[in-house]
Formats: structure tokens, C-alpha cells, sequence
């Protein structure tokens, strides 16, 4: 079974992005066999801002992954994780590379 995977990352290779402010998330399609393709990557019109966070720009964000099965970011507010989860989408927060993540997804 193929899923869709979304990474807060600034450069592709680091999971380096806090999900409020992340200014892009790295679409991947993962599938069965467990091989990586990004799909996109999708903009939140964030520019980088930190600190509070308005809902109507998280609901956004939010509305701008329900295709996805998985975010992995930095960071994540626990109010947004629970939205998240009632959504059916799983998270992982971790300040690691793509590469590794990518080797940790696969043998879960």
C-alpha cells in the first residue's frame, strides 16, 4: 500500500521546519516497497515568521496536507498535533535528516 508523506524542510535535506512556520513542506508518494518520490512541493505562503501563530493560517497549512497520510517536522505545536490526529494524520517531530528518516519510515 502506497502512502503520501510531508516533510518540513528547507533545503531537502533536513527535517528542519517547525509546522507553524514552515514556508514549504516536500511532498513524497512512498510506495509499497518502500521507494521515496517527491510528488510536489507545496508553499504555505509563510515567509519564515515565528512566535504565535494565527488559526486561520494553521487550518491552512492543515487543509494543505490532508492528502497526507504522515507529517514529519521539527517541531509542532500540541494543539495542531491533536487537529492533526482527528484529521487521520499521523506525526513525527525529529531534527534529522531526510535520509534517515527515510531509513526509519522503512523499517517500521
Amino acid at each position: 500500500m502506497s502512502s503520501r508523506i510531508a516533510i518540513g524542510s528547507s533545503d531537502g535535506q533536513w527535517i528542519d521546519q517547525h509546522f507553524g512556520s514552515c514556508e514549504q513542506f516536500m511532498v513524497y508518494d512512498v510506495s509499497a516497497e518502500g521507494e521515496w518520490t517527491l510528488a510536489e512541493v507545496r508553499k504555505t505562503g509563510n515567509d519564515g515568521l515565528t512566535g504565535r501563530h494565527s488559526q486561520e493560517q494553521l487550518n491552512k497549512i492543515i487543509g494543505l496536507l490532508s492528502d497526507c497520510s504522515t507529517v514529519l517536522v521539527s517541531r509542532i505545536g500540541m494543539g495542531v498535533g491533536e487537529e492533526l490526529k482527528e484529521r487521520g494524520i499521523a506525526f513525527s517531530t525529529d531534527y534529522i535528516s531526510l535520509k534517515h528518516a527515510q531509513e526509519k519510515l522503512i523499517t517500521t
